[in-house]
């Protein structure tokens, strides 16, 4: 009998230093496991624009001359500054289409009227003061067969309203989201266009050679980080 009590002993003592030997590891496995989010996370956001390619190429479209598709590519990158506030900006590259190209840039700022705490930063419903400015290249090969024919440079400032919501979080404060909005842009020309020229009154382009209130709108989506 005392054999068999001192083999339990035994096999009880080796039993507890084998726990005791694992606990470090399992403690590193659950730390893995819910790794909590850095403190900035959620604060920045990438995101394409999904309107733009699609406008140009139905206003570039014509079923009587056959003209190249449009690829616009409209970027945006919002960084939080307080719980209610955001600061961003837009890039816009090979805008426009077969008629005029479009390039610039524009700043925004954000203010979310009841934004979300925690992990979703940066979504809700917003208003957000904007200034712009475009490089409006002009193309037809009546007029010169190759390159631009006119160059117009434009200022703008304006006012959005949106909305933008996303995804849960994942353990690292990461989602995707989707953001949408529309407003109002007013455009200055910084330059003009010579009177032998000018696009034709009736033109799609000829609604940059002049001051103007345009309306505008962004489908964006992106992830937030």
């Amino acid at each position: 009998m005392n054999c068999v009590s001192g083999f339990r002993q035994s096999s009880y003592k080796r039993l507890l230093l084998i726990l005791a030997a694992s606990l470090p590891a399992f403690t590193t496995l659950a730390q893995d496991a819910e790794v909590p989010a850095p403190k900035s996370a959620g604060r920045n956001i990438l995101r394409v624009d999904l309107v733009n390619p699609v406008f140009e190429n139905v206003i570039n479209f014509d079923l009587f001359e056959d003209k190249p598709w449009a690829f616009p590519v409209l970027l945006s990158y919002e960084r939080q500054l307080t719980r209610q506030t955001s600061l961003g900006g837009e890039i816009l590259l090979n805008g426009g289409n077969s008629e005029q190209r479009r390039s610039g840039g524009s700043l925004q700022f954000r203010y979310y009227a009841r934004p979300n705490s925690g992990p979703k930063p940066l979504s809700g419903f917003y208003v957000a003061p904007t200034v712009s400015y475009r490089k409006i290249q002009f193309f037809d090969a009546g007029i010169q067969p190759s390159g631009p024919y006119a160059t117009v440079r434009a200022v703008g400032a304006g006012a959005y309203a949106g909305w933008q919501g996303g995804t849960e979080t994942n353990r690292h404060g990461q989602r995707l989201v989707l953001d949408i909005s529309a407003g109002l842009m007013g455009w200055l020309p910084k330059n003009s266009v010579p009177a032998n020229e000018r696009p034709a009154g009736e033109e799609y382009e000829s609604r940059w050679i002049s001051k103007r209130v345009a309306f505008d709108a962004r489908i964006g989506v992106g992830v937030q980080f």
